[in-house]
């Protein structure tokens, strides 16, 4: 009952949210050929994948999330080839970059339900796998506290232990390499274009051995970015009040670089943070560091990431797709399947405005 009334209220969504683009396309009859040529395809797509939220997750889900990653690929891929193409006039870019942009953003709330779908066949396989969440609230913000994915709640002494013990798996492996850097301008135009990338709030400078008294006021946050550390270790073993992935789309506008869409998530095995903690923390500081508000994308996934289906594809014993089909899926949306895409939208927009842009 309930995952049948989440794909209704996802498919009332999909709806919903086309009625304003819809009727702002009427006005434009060139813009709508271009829009319908770009996102009407991928649209038919998605509302076809919507409408068949509750019999995949029930008997495929690894499919449901498999092709949500698929469709996500593709209009991201659709966004870059819109905002950096020259031939298409500035009022229509902006107006299918934005519908495109908005289908983007209303594809993050399909991934709910499969999300609550992989963490039930998680905790009935082994109980405390998903994760689980451990909160206090103290100076106006609710920390995180590291559960280490156990199935009960850690006092202080064996949360102490599993970070101990955590720390000194990382540094066999890393050895005392720096684990994080510090979010700020220098390091957000470090992030490469679709680079996954880790990230860790902070209140103030964590001190060595308080990882039970994280925080004397909540000040400015520091948000900690790492490529290969686990979050309690960037975070030191202290309750934090935020934690989770960070992807940038970077394209060209003006010959510069320009975030085209900035997903962060709250998605962390040990700390477990509720999706509204995203905003207040690396959202601010992303926001502080000039990224537009209107270009960051809330998802409660790993951002741009196979995640989602390589967890329930554990969950079935597998460690690689086993159906062929799959395998192929997979293969098509690499650089050569979405080179192909790009050629058909570069036809569409030949076709809708001939060889050069209006000024």
């Amino acid at each position: 009952m309930i995952k049948r009334w989440i794909s209704q209220l996802i498919l009332l969504t999909v709806v919903l949210c086309a009625l304003p683009a819809q009727a702002e396309l009427k006005r434009t009859p060139r813009i709508k050929a271009l829009h319908e040529a770009l996102v009407g395809p991928w649209l038919a797509r998605y509302k076809k994948t919507v409408a068949r939220t509750q019999v995949d997750l029930g008997a495929a889900p690894e499919r449901q999330a498999l092709r949500l990653y698929m469709l996500e690929q593709e209009l991201v891929a659709m966004l870059e080839f819109v905002v950096g193409n020259k031939q298409i006039p500035a009022t229509a870019r902006r107006r299918v970059e934005q519908s495109a942009f908005q289908w983007l953003n209303n594809l993050q709330w399909s991934y709910s339900s499969a999300q609550q779908e992989m963490r039930t066949r998680q905790e009935a396989q082994s109980a405390g796998s998903s994760g689980r969440r451990s909160t206090f609230y103290k100076n106006g913000r609710t920390f995180y506290t590291p559960t280490y994915k156990t199935d009960r709640p850690l006092n202080a002494k064996e949360r102490r232990k599993a970070y101990r013990a955590l720390l000194t798996e990382h540094r066999a492996e890393f050895g005392k390499k720096r684990a994080w850097d510090v979010l700020d301008r220098k390091t957000l135009r470090q992030i490469k274009s679709h680079e996954l990338i880790e990230w860790v709030a902070l209140a103030k400078t964590p001190q060595a051995g308080k990882q039970d008294n994280p925080l004397a006021t909540a000040g400015d946050l520091e948000v900690r970015l790492t490529r290969f550390a686990k979050h309690a270790i960037v975070a030191e073993g202290q309750s934090v009040p935020g934690a989770g992935g960070l992807a940038i789309v970077w394209g060209k506008q003006a010959k510069q670089s320009q975030p085209v869409a900035v997903f962060v998530s709250p998605w962390s095995g040990t700390y477990q943070p509720e999706i509204g903690s995203v905003l207040s923390t690396i959202g601010a500081k992303l926001v502080k560091l000039g990224v537009p508000a209107e270009r960051i994308l809330v998802t409660p996934m790993m951002p741009l990431s196979t995640k989602l289906y390589e967890n329930f594809l554990k969950t079935a014993g597998m460690d690689k797709p086993t159906r062929q089909a799959d395998a192929r899926r997979l293969a098509r949306y690499s650089d050569l399947r979405l080179s192909g895409l790009r050629r058909n939208w570069q036809q569409a927009v030949s076709a809708t405005y001939g060889r050069r842009a209006k000024r």
